[in-house]
């Protein structure tokens, strides 16, 4: 105890000569992955950068809470599944294991808290009834759309810029449904199939929907119900262009791993 008390209080971290100020509690959530592919390097660049803020932040002096959602439940998941004859479920499952071996690898280390998609459908079921409610979205052919109109110009960006942006990232600005291009789908209609152990993932919707599937908006569901306040910085996965070179898309590991 003496000698702590002889060493001071810590210094305050400095990047490139800029104080650094810390709070007591950092909460740092990560948007994880959906486990349907091998782990490639926009993974690597986001949750290296995350572990690395996590340990600048914590020699700094304070506590510090990761948290880094899994998408267990998605389309392209589905579809990857439904390409190897397996449950969404087991498949997932397989490809969290590869991936936690690849952070391994990396030397990054486990988040302290981990929510998966499919452990929060009710959650995302009243988000989106509470953005009815207030009519920040509006329903359409069992659909429900986040009003985004003005994202645009609330990021800086050009409409031209945006449109292109928006297709790139999978945001369907042509959507016919939506009174907006910028509109964003929180809770998607099932498109009426069921591959193996997908049915698990069906909920009724907000008052009124008919039954559907979403997997839009847990990441937000997911975040608000493990912190109640707001995170002190998030981060989402950089995407990169698919298939790679000499695999397919959607088996279950690539047979060269790096």
């Amino acid at each position: 105890m003496g000698q702590l008390v002889a060493a001071g209080p810590p210094q305050a971290p400095t990047v490139g000569g800029t104080l650094l100020p810390l709070a007591g509690r950092a909460r740092v959530y990560a948007c994880g992955i959906t486990p349907y592919d091998v782990t490639h390097l926009g993974h690597a660049a986001t949750f290296v950068w995350v572990d690395t803020l996590a340990r600048v932040l914590g020699a700094g002096g304070a506590e510090v809470i990761v948290c880094r959602n899994v998408t267990d439940v998605d389309d392209v998941l589905l579809a990857a599944a439904d390409r190897a004859g397996a449950p969404y479920s087991r498949f997932a499952a397989i490809q969290q294991f590869y991936f936690d071996e690849d952070m391994a690898a990396l030397r990054v280390r486990q988040p302290a808290l981990q929510p998966r998609a499919h452990a929060y459908i009710g959650q995302v079921i009243a988000l989106a009834a509470g953005l009815l409610a207030g009519d920040a979205a509006y329903q359409r052919d069992g659909y429900v759309y986040f009003r985004g109109g003005d994202a645009p110009q609330r990021a800086g960006l050009d409409r031209t810029a945006a449109l292109r942006l928006a297709g790139e990232y999978g945001d369907h600005p042509d959507d016919a449904r939506k009174d907006d291009p910028f509109d964003v789908a929180v809770w998607q209609a099932s498109a009426g199939t069921s591959p193996p152990g997908r049915a698990r993932g069906d909920r009724a919707g907000p008052a009124g929907m008919p039954s559907a599937r979403q997997w839009r908006c847990t990441p937000s569901a997911r975040r608000s119900t493990c912190w109640p306040a707001a995170a002190t910085c998030a981060s989402r996965t950089m995407p990169t262009r698919r298939p790679w070179p000499g695999r397919s898309p959607g088996s279950p590991r690539s047979p060269a791993r790096g």
